[in-house]
Order: C-alpha cells, then sequence, then structure tokens
C-alpha cells in the first residue's frame, strides 16, 4: 500500500488499507476464477494434505472459495493475518508443516510467484513454480524453483 500510495498526497497508511479492503470485499468474485485444472488436481491428490498459505487475509480466501464451492478439499487456510509474519517468511509453511507432522522432504509448496519460491526454499521443501497467474513469470524463473510447470495437470507426472 505504500508504494500504491507514493506520490498520491495521502500518507495514512490505515485508512487506505480499510478503504481498499472494504472494496476488495465487495469485489473480490468480479474476475475471480479457478486455475485451469486447478478443482482436478486437488481432486487428484485428495489423499494428500492440501493447505493454502496466503499473505490475503483469511476471511477473504474463505469468502472466494465458498462461493466457488471449494473450501471442503484444504486440510488449512493460513492467510497474511493468521500468523505474526506473511511469505516470504517461512512461519506460516513451518506451522503447517509441524501441525500435520510433514517432514520438509515431503512437503510441496506450489506458487504463481517468486515470493511463493522464496518461502518454499527458506523452510526447507521442493518448491514448484506455475508460469501464470498473479506473479511475474520472469521472476519467477529467475527465483529457480525445484520445478517449473505450466500447466497444474503437470503434478500427475512429477508426483504421483
Amino acid at each position: 500500500m505504500t508504494r500504491s500510495l507514493t506520490g498520491s498526497g495521502c500518507n495514512n497508511i490505515e485508512i487506505a488499507v480499510s478503504l481498499f479492503q472494504k472494496h476488495y470485499n465487495h469485489h473480490l468474485l468480479d474476475q475471480t476464477k479457478l486455475y485451469p485444472n486447478g478443482r482436478k488436481i486437488v481432486e487428484h491428490f485428495s489423499n494428500k494434505k492440501n493447505t493454502i498459505l496466503s499473505n490475503k487475509p483469511v476471511v477473504f480466501i474463505e469468502k472466494i472459495l465458498g462461493a466457488i464451492n471449494f473450501l471442503s478439499p484444504f486440510d488449512s487456510i493460513l492467510g497474511g493475518d493468521s500468523l505474526s509474519e506473511q511469505k516470504p517468511n517461512p512461519i506460516g509453511l513451518q506451522f503447517l508443516m509441524k501441525k500435520y507432522n510433514c517432514p520438509a522432504e515431503k512437503v510441496l509448496m506450489i506458487g504463481d510467484n517468486a515470493i511463493d519460491v522464496e518461502t518454499g526454499k527458506r523452510a526447507g521443501v521442493i518448491t514448484c513454480g506455475v508460469t501464470y497467474g498473479l506473479g511475474n513469470p520472469n521472476l519467477l524463473r529467475d527465483s529457480k524453483p525445484n520445478f517449473l510447470i505450466d500447466n497444474l495437470s503437470d503434478l500427475k507426472s512429477l508426483f504421483n
């Protein structure tokens, strides 16, 4: 938010964040859709623990998933307001690993952003970048994930 307000004349970050969250809450579904094959791949790996670790506030994540009928496949959801630190700090991922007693070598962090890869690396887990989404694909490539895929369906051949 600080970067967004640079040069705007507004320097009250708290008010800006509050106004943004109010607006986002009313419009978060306007252009939201699952990534191609997202539902199928989560269902394919339903025998595994599936969690979400996002910097988005958890209430927004749950509202989105509830609206698209996709809340139930996830064992845990952590948002940016769930713990004291956000990604790329690995605290959220480490919390989930401890909660489900999952050693790092059995954990896969998937994301569309270099921050996701950095988070996974800091936690010592396997990382996989998807080349589409909100992240910058060049920064994602430069972050050097263990795997880089163009389609979530590719996870079947990599991790079955």
